[in-house]
């Protein structure tokens, strides 16, 4: 049994976990994105494996309907409504949802556009690995609020800075992950917490758990996405490092 696993040339921190655990195939791991390189892997695969809902499954569908295909569904790619028409779901196997509101928003979604879905859908929460995440004492007397995301609008950032409003002043919020849209500066200058709500410059991947050692809550205001566990959504990594952790949108409640 052959099988072809792509995935993304900026995702492949759990790579090490897809290995060890389908070592047992014989299994050839991707992210190349050159289309003839991607035709001949797949040609000599029994199963083509994809760790995001992308063009990867629109390609597969379109020119490997005969091969196995099994993708993952995260959040992100439950609102790109244009992979909904893309991809041929009837040539899809499987899909693989990391939360029982993304199986349930993207079979609506799918209802709504008349997209059948014939495949075998399955929930597989993301796990962590505890060796990765030493665990430590929060230290009396400090608090700084942690957010790892992007100034977007997914992320809700009126609402965290909402919460800051009400918080003391010794509260502040520290941000990292890099500015998305443009028209939230000037929403956020006129909450006139500028002192309190810190963009600090963007932190290298295999940095973020030091970058959080010294933080004591890490707040999560996002209304869809922080499902997944690579580095930019540590809400549960930073469970494991002792840090108190605030999720507060509805996405979160219903995961």
């Amino acid at each position: 049994m052959k099988i072809l696993f792509h995935y993304p040339q900026w995702g492949n921190r759990w790579i090490p976990y897809i290995e060890r655990e389908l070592n047992r195939y014989d299994l050839t791991v991707t992210s190349t994105e050159d289309s003839k390189e991607l035709a001949r892997l797949s040609e000599e695969a029994d199963i083509l494996f994809s760790a995001w809902l992308n063009e990867i499954v629109v390609f597969w569908s379109k020119y490997f309907p005969d091969k196995k295909i099994i993708s993952y569904v995260r959040s992100y790619e439950i609102w790109k409504l244009d992979f909904y028409k893309k991809i041929d779901f009837q040539k899809i196997n499987a899909l693989i949802f990391v939360s029982s509101f993304g199986k349930k928003a993207f079979n609506q979604l799918a209802k709504k556009l008349n997209v059948k879905l014939k495949c075998r859908q399955y929930i597989i929460p993301n796990g962590i690995d505890l060796k990765e995440f030493p665990y430590r004492t929060k230290r009396a007397g400090t608090n700084k609020i942690a957010m790892v995301c992007a100034l977007n609008l997914v992320k809700n950032i009126p609402l965290a800075l909402q919460i800051l409003m009400r918080l003391p002043e010794e509260y502040k919020i520290h941000l990292i992950g890099g500015l998305q849209e443009v028209s939230l500066i000037p929403y956020i200058r006129n909450f006139k917490v500028k002192d309190r709500f810190i963009t600090e410059d963007p932190v290298p991947k295999d940095k973020v758990y030091e970058w959080l050692m010294d933080k004591d809550f890490i707040l999560s205001t996002s209304t869809t996405t922080v499902f997944c566990i690579l580095s930019l959504t540590t809400r549960p990594e930073s469970v494991f490092r002792g840090i108190i952790t605030l999720p507060l949108s509805p996405a979160h409640a219903r995961a």
